[in-house]
């Protein structure tokens, strides 16, 4: 008999509690909106002139090849 009732207490209370977790809102959840500027629209002919053919090479960056540029 005693092991009935503290089967039926814990079923119970699992029950509750997912039933609790299903009802509450996310709030976890973030939105950013960014205002994110169109392209600066730089022609790679530009980009050559402006780093006289890609001559001067500075180093490596996150995204490769870093050059000296004049604009």
């Amino acid at each position: 008999m005693v092991g009935f009732i503290i089967i039926t207490v814990v079923s119970v209370s699992v029950f509750l509690r997912r039933r609790k977790k299903e009802q509450t809102p996310q709030t976890n959840t973030i939105e950013i909106v960014l205002d994110v500027p169109k392209s600066l629209g730089y022609t790679f002919n530009s980009v050559k002139v402006a780093t006289n053919n890609f001559s001067d090479d500075k180093g490596k960056g996150g995204f490769g090849n870093v050059y000296k540029a004049c604009i």
